[in-house]
């Protein structure tokens, strides 16, 4: 396990299945040696590696696997809650104790819904799960249950009358047909920007969605939509149509193939922070937009089959889970057809 002193720092050279690897600037020889260990560790697939190595297989193998913006979700959630815990974790170490005291950590925040903690559990069992099917690693299988009692806050929406209020005070057309467009169909923001003039059926009002778009790292990537039943036509009303059609002169824009909306999601959301600091809005965002069409239309009386088509949800289920609050509001509603 040779380590070599290099100038000022360390570096780690030895050979690993018939390789030479070499690597330098390490503090001390103790770290150029535990290098050594852990990245034999990390070849051989021993459920004696850190997480962290696993977490670097796993999130090299998905990138094929998995569309961008999952990915980007993976990386911040392993990043920001489960690396700064599991740091210093061998996968041999980590039992379902272990995994409950890194719950109990989460949910004492108080920074964190109920479903934000489960996805997180789930991409710890995703990673340990991947540990064991490809590199037969012994790693223990949980549940990610913790946090189903946790109470969901409802979701931040607005009214009509609001909506209206936010039209009437905005100065710029451009961002008043944004608005108009997120609110009277409920897309949501990669769909939005992924949208091009050649997606609309302006004779008969119709709007075909059939990919994403989502910025990593200042580039743009389009993809196709969250899942298949996101794959969607959906009919739209006189004002959104309107909107669309503004927007083309706007932009001075003829063809098929150019976006409808060329702002990106930041400068949106900027503009957003604006319109929650004057109306005092808690959490306003563009799916704000998505939830408050919800709304609207199940308070129009809408079936909610039709309405989970219309979100793109992958199963009515989502959509009965998702908009739960909104359900139990409507039970006077169901009392007082029954005594009619």
């Amino acid at each position: 396990m040779p380590a070599y002193k290099d100038v000022k720092k360390w570096k780690s050279l030895f050979y690993c299945n018939g390789i030479k690897i070499q690597k330098r600037g390490f503090e001390t020889k103790r770290e150029a040696l535990e290098y050594e260990t852990e990245y034999k560790y990390k070849f051989k697939g021993s459920e004696n590696m850190l997480l962290s190595s696993l977490v670097e297989l796993y999130l090299d193998d998905i990138k094929i696997q998995l569309k961008l913006k999952t990915i980007i979700r993976k990386k911040s959630s392993i990043n920001k809650y489960i690396l700064p815990f599991f740091k210093n974790y061998r996968i041999s170490e980590i039992t379902v104790k272990v995994i409950n005291d890194f719950n109990k950590m989460l949910i004492n925040s108080g920074k964190l819904k109920g479903s934000s903690i489960n996805k997180i559990n789930s991409d710890i069992r995703a990673i340990l799960l991947y540990g064991k099917k490809y590199h037969n690693i012994n790693c223990i299988d949980f549940e990610p249950i913790v946090a189903k009692n946790i109470v969901e806050t409802e979701k931040n929406v607005i009214t009509e009358d609001e909506f209206n209020k936010i039209i009437e005070s905005e100065i710029s057309e451009k961002y008043k047909c944004i608005y108009q467009i997120l609110f009277w169909t409920g897309i949501r923001q990669g769909e939005l920007l992924a949208l091009k003039f050649g997606d609309i059926d302006f004779k008969n009002k119709k709007m075909k969605i059939n990919k994403t778009l989502t910025r990593y790292k200042k580039e743009d990537y389009v993809s196709t939509p969250k899942t298949p039943k996101s794959n969607r036509t959906i009919l739209l009303n006189d004002i959104t149509i309107k909107a669309i059609e503004k927007l083309k002169e706007i932009n001075y824009y003829n063809s098929d193939n150019d976006y409808i909306v060329l702002s990106n999601a930041n400068t949106i959301y900027s503009r957003l922070k604006t319109i929650e600091k004057k109306f005092n809005f808690k959490n306003f965002s563009i799916h704000t937009f998505r939830h408050s069409h919800a709304t609207y239309l199940f308070s129009k009386g809408v079936n909610i089959l039709l309405i989970s088509k219309r979100l793109g949800h992958s199963n009515v289920s989502t959509t009965l889970n998702t908009y739960t609050h909104i359900l139990d509001n409507m039970e006077t509603q169901l009392i007082q057809a029954l005594e009619k």
